[in-house]
């Protein structure tokens, strides 16, 4: 039986634990570097070229006319939905959930109605139907702000970083009040800040 001499497992320990700390780093570097994607957000896209904002405005709850960059400054969800569409609806109460927390950990949600008659349609929809009263709501009647940005199905959601730029999306429903959402908003606060 040989033995190794006592000056050597403490060198081979070094290098054992410098090659692990190489590894945990490297790990962790590249995880930092793409966004937490499970669950229902297992297929949401990360766009790793944003395209410019569209610029195209639409209408806010109270019938202003606003835009996608009015919202710089935070993370930005944006969620196209409709009354007409069970999906969407049964995504809504997620999304107050997600929005409430976001007013603690520095993120927004929109949600952009693609009802034909604007907020006097949506707007009691939510409150007297849903009972949601803490969604920030705005419309899209004709449609423009969803076809600049791609939308073909419902329900469509979006996310912006801090600077307006759109970082990725997900078509279909979600989970949004998930840990797995929370999560991934998380993300974007970080990488803005």
């Amino acid at each position: 039986m040989t033995t190794r001499p006592m000056s050597a497992l403490p060198k081979f320990s070094i290098f054992v634990a410098t090659a692990l700390a190489i590894l945990a780093v490297g790990f962790s570097a590249s995880a930092a570097g793409s966004p937490p994607l499970a669950g229902s957000l297992s297929d949401f896209i990360v766009l790793d070229e944003a395209p410019p904002t569209p610029d195209t405005p639409f209408i806010s709850a109270d019938g202003g006319s606003i835009k996608l960059h009015d919202f710089a400054g935070k993370p930005l969800l944006v969620n196209f939905w409709a009354t007409w569409c069970p999906p969407c609806i049964r995504e809504l109460p997620g999304l107050e959930a997600l929005s409430l927390q976001g007013e603690r950990d520095g993120f927004e949600v929109l949600i952009i109605s693609l009802d034909k008659g604007g907020p006097s349609v949506f707007k009691p929809f939510l409150s007297d139907r849903l009972g949601l009263e803490h969604l920030k709501s705005a419309s899209d009647p004709r449609g423009k702000l969803a076809r600049a940005l791609g939308v073909r199905g419902l329900p469509a959601t979006f996310i912006l970083d801090s600077q307006s730029k759109l970082v990725g999306l997900k078509i279909g429903p979600a989970e949004w009040d998930s840990p797995e959402a929370l999560a991934l908003l998380k993300y974007y606060v970080k990488k803005g800040s």
